[in-house]
């Protein structure tokens, strides 16, 4: 498996979702705990500079739509994940 092949999900509360769906809000930030798989996933980006997909859920109605990673980045431990607006 490659790196563009691996997808990451993530929920988002209904009004975050609406704005990441439109592609107002492209992208989104976690805290992410040490033994998260995701977490080594996103590490794993960063450091090839490689990336995959992103799954986002809406938290309430479990909707939930992928795009493209674009980059990952890391600001005072929470990671930043940026993605296209427009659908795959």
């Amino acid at each position: 498996m490659t790196y563009r092949q691996l997808t990451v999900d993530f929920k988002s509360i209904p009004r975050m979702y609406i704005k990441e769906l439109a592609g107002v809000k492209p992208n989104t930030i976690r805290l992410m705990e040490t033994l998260d798989i995701r977490k080594i996933v996103l590490d794993c980006w960063i450091e090839k500079k490689k990336y995959g997909k992103i799954e986002i859920k809406n938290s309430e109605t479990n909707e939930y739509f992928t795009r493209k990673v674009t980059d990952v980045s890391i600001w005072s431990g929470w990671y930043i994940i940026s993605f296209e607006s427009t659908p795959l």
